[in-house]
């Protein structure tokens, strides 16, 4: 296999395992406190790092390239020291197990890129600006590139060092900065998601409270599927346990409108099936039924 090929089966196997982690976070959410996000992060980008380590290019005098740097220098960005450390923990560990000559040197990039990562989120945050944005993504890879090339003359001559740079120093730029920009594009959008998740979890608590404060129940009723829903606080209004709120229909639900009003009510129903717009209306329960 030639390095270009193998340099883009690299990114290929590193895009998929972001894929799959974004489709997983959009579809569930975070579970547990998000104090464990952190943590998880590091784990799930310490893994990646892992994966990709696994089937690397190979390179000259017994050095290996693999795409190591977009999932670590990301880690010590959106993850914090905690996350950072644990996924450059991780990565390092399946270098040294790989093997090889440069297996030291290997290991201590994964720090490297870690750290580079933590330093430069914490510059830019200062500075109120995104760190996952393109162009900060491609300052970064260049940035963690440079922070790592003393780590080629670990356990090893000089003169070792420099043909492996010599040799390989496009593949080493190519490959981080790709890497760093496809991975940290991934994981700004599952951020995203995540973000606009936790706005609407706290939304729905804020609006709970509120209504529950104010006496104010919700109920609805999905015409396509007959589905009725009652929620808590307007099951205490209507006086009903949570069994019979569960096992309820739209002709149980009718029954407690008092007789006076069910008249109105299905006028006004028949009215918001057949225009699809809004309607507002009062009527009375009686919620000793």
């Amino acid at each position: 296999m030639t390095v270009l090929p193998a340099l883009f089966a690299n990114l290929g196997l590193l895009a998929l395992m972001a894929v799959l982690t974004f489709l997983v976070i959009a579809g569930t959410g975070w579970t547990g406190s998000t104090q464990w996000r952190s943590p998880l992060l590091g784990l799930i980008l310490g893994g990646m790092a892992a994966v990709v380590v696994a089937f690397p290019l190979p390179g000259p005098l017994g050095a290996t390239f693999d795409t190591r740097a977009a999932p670590i220098v990301l880690a010590g960005v959106i993850a914090g020291p905690a996350g950072g450390t644990i996924a450059a923990a991780i990565g390092a560990a399946a270098r040294l197990g790989f093997g090889g000559p440069v297996a030291a040197g290997g290991a201590v990039s994964f720090f490297v890129y870690a750290a580079t990562g933590m330093a430069f989120a914490a510059v830019l945050r200062r500075r109120n600006r995104d760190p996952l944005d393109l162009w900060a993504l491609i300052t970064l890879s260049l940035l963690a590139t440079l922070a790592i090339l003393p780590c080629f003359f670990i356990g090893q001559p000089v003169a070792t060092g420099l043909t492996i740079l010599q040799r390989f120093w496009q593949v080493l730029l190519l490959g981080n900065i790709l890497s760093v920009v496809i991975l940290g594009q991934f994981l700004r959008q599952m951020l995203t998601v995540s973000h606009a998740r936790d706005r609407y979890r706290l939304e729905q608590e804020t609006s709970r409270l509120a209504r529950g404060a104010g006496g104010i129940g919700i109920w609805t009723f999905d015409h396509r599927t007959r589905e009725l829903e009652i929620d808590p606080i307007a099951r205490g209004l209507l006086g009903l346990d949570e069994a019979t709120a569960l096992n309820a229909d739209v002709g149980f639900f009718r029954r407690l409108i008092l007789p006076a009003d069910r008249q109105l009510v299905d006028m006004e129903v028949m009215k918001a099936r057949r225009t699809g717009g809004p309607v507002e209306l009062r009527f009375r329960i009686d919620h000793q039924l």
